[in-house]
């Protein structure tokens, strides 16, 4: 949505052979709404880790039954994880300490 407003803007049209580096280069301006969705999620999460119910067992993996054959998916803690740049039990233990997980919220990247 973000980079289609920016191509009305400039009236660049879908013809033309421009990436989003490009568009987002003519702008002067980077990627910001999917950053801030990232970091809205990240803080869903850690309110969800920090609290016993339902949730948080289902973000931890330790609902019962088999997985499903073939490539196990990404699940969303993982793509979380990789946007903040660590690992999914990381995320888990920040989410108890408030202020060490904001300075990863503020970290983060695409």
């Amino acid at each position: 949505m973000e980079l289609w407003i920016y191509r009305r803007m400039k009236k660049i049209l879908w013809l033309d052979k421009k990436t989003n580096k490009d568009v987002l280069e003519m702008m002067g301006e980077e990627q910001r709404l999917l950053k801030t969705i990232r970091q809205r999620q990240l803080r869903f999460v850690a309110h969800i880790i920090r609290e016993e119910s339902i949730e948080k067992l289902s973000l931890e993996g330790r609902v019962e039954g088999c997985r499903s054959r073939g490539r196990q998916r990404q699940d969303f803690l993982q793509g979380l994880a990789t946007a903040a740049g660590t690992n999914s039990v990381e995320i888990l233990r920040l989410a108890q300490d408030r202020n060490g997980f904001r300075s990863m919220v503020a970290n983060v990247r695409l």
